[in-house]
């Protein structure tokens, strides 16, 4: 009997260790890219959108120059990128000071939103880059500051009431 359960226990650990390591996002950092042209900008957002969602998937604990070469990456081609802007207000981004490494997360989140909708609204897109941050909050907890703003913007996320909340709250456009 106990060789069967260690038998089962082995089969499964090796089973949901090989599952695991498939579903793992591959993901490698362009080594040359130039943002010089306004086109580049363009040509790059299938890398932008796998860097997105390669970052935002990462534990924090892991792959840091990986990570940091990604973010790099990505605030490099934000910074310059003509179709995006992303609108940080503190009324609505309201956790930055608690964990400043959500703004990244936020931003990804805002330029995915951006990149996928032509004529993104400002309201959905900012929310896009809220329930990217929230996400990235409860999955890399055991590195962030408690923050109870994150916290309050999950119950507005599970009430559906964040577009609401952020459309009273992020001024208008200028």
């Amino acid at each position: 009997m106990k060789k069967s359960v260690f038998i089962f226990t082995f089969i499964f650990v090796f089973v949901m260790g090989f599952a695991q390591t498939n579903t793992t996002p591959k993901y490698n950092v362009p080594e040359e890219y130039s943002f010089l042209l306004r086109e580049d900008y363009n040509k790059y957002e299938p890398e932008i959108k796998e860097a997105i969602d390669w970052y935002l998937w990462r534990s924090m604990g892991m792959d840091n120059d990986k990570r940091q070469n990604a973010a790099t990456f990505f605030m490099q081609w934000l910074v310059g990128s003509p179709a995006v802007t992303v609108e940080v207000d503190t009324k609505v981004v309201n956790f930055v000071d608690t964990n400043p490494q959500l703004l990244i997360p936020f931003s990804m989140g805002w330029s995915k939103y951006a990149i996928e909708n032509e004529n993104a609204d400002r309201i959905k897109a900012s929310a896009a880059g809220i329930e990217a941050a929230v996400t990235y909050y409860n999955k890399n907890r055991a590195f962030m500051n408690k923050d109870a703003n994150i916290e309050k913007y999950e119950k507005m996320i599970k009430n559906k009431k964040l577009e609401n909340y952020i459309s009273k709250n992020l001024p208008p456009k200028k």
